[in-house]
């Protein structure tokens, strides 16, 4: 699969997904292709999973005492107390996928900045925290998927990066929602120009790229001309 089509399928993916673990199925409604699917799982962008029936699949039967055999892409369920409730189901709707947000964020940022890394993810309420290295530098991603993000998880989401002053970049989809609630947190805590926001849809967006890439380069040097005036200062000017 070629880079551009990679571009191209992970962000309708982030675009038309609510949840970071889907069914292959839904996978499958978001990406059309079964054959996309297997080419993603083999780059580690998700994560696939098979789960097993654990009871009878009739509507309003309880029954766990069961045999399941899976063959030709189904999955056959035969409840062994009541031999006529056997049921045959899609395959797909039992493999769960879990998307890799980590490397599907640092393949995205890549097409902006060439070489970043990303090096751990950690989940805050219904975000993911991302630190990055770009330059030699810093700097903090907080993605979500949610059509509305509250402002109390993104405050919660955005206080390792207040408290050790490194630069952000919000990524989430581009909902009214979402521009309202990190609009308001922007104006409520005093960030500067330390936040910046940016949609999923933008990285199909040469322009909306090249001022990201413009700001995080503007915002670490000036980072690092503070650094260097306070190493500079005489030390009991600090005191």
């Amino acid at each position: 699969m070629q880079s551009k089509k990679y571009h191209e399928l992970l962000i309708r993916l982030l675009e038309k997904s609510n949840s970071v673990i889907l069914t292959r199925q839904e996978l499958i409604e978001i990406i059309v292709s079964e054959k996309n699917i297997e080419e993603l799982s083999n780059e580690n962008f998700l994560f696939q999973e098979r789960n097993t029936p654990t009871h009878c699949l009739v509507h309003g039967c309880d029954s766990r005492d069961i045999e399941y055999e899976f063959k030709d892409n189904k999955v056959i369920v035969t409840d062994l107390q009541n031999p006529d409730h056997k049921i045959e189901d899609n395959i797909n709707k039992w493999i769960t996928c879990e998307l890799n947000i980590q490397k599907i964020v640092q393949y995205l940022l890549e097409s902006i900045f060439g070489s970043i890394k990303c090096s751990n993810t950690t989940q805050i309420e219904n975000m993911y925290a991302i630190q990055t290295t770009f330059n030699n530098s810093n700097v903090d991603i907080i993605f979500s998927l949610s059509n509305h993000i509250y402002e109390d998880e993104l405050f919660k989401a955005l206080g390792p990066s207040l408290i050790f002053k490194r630069p952000v970049i919000i990524i989430s989809k581009d909902t009214e929602e979402n521009f309202d609630e990190i609009n308001s947190i922007c104006l409520k805590l005093p960030l500067g120009n330390f936040v910046y926001p940016f949609y999923v849809k933008d990285f199909n967006n040469k322009e909306t790229g090249e001022d990201l890439n413009d700001w995080i380069n503007r915002i670490l040097e000036i980072k690092k001309m503070e650094e260097n005036i306070i190493k500079d200062l005489p030390k009991n000017a600090l005191s």
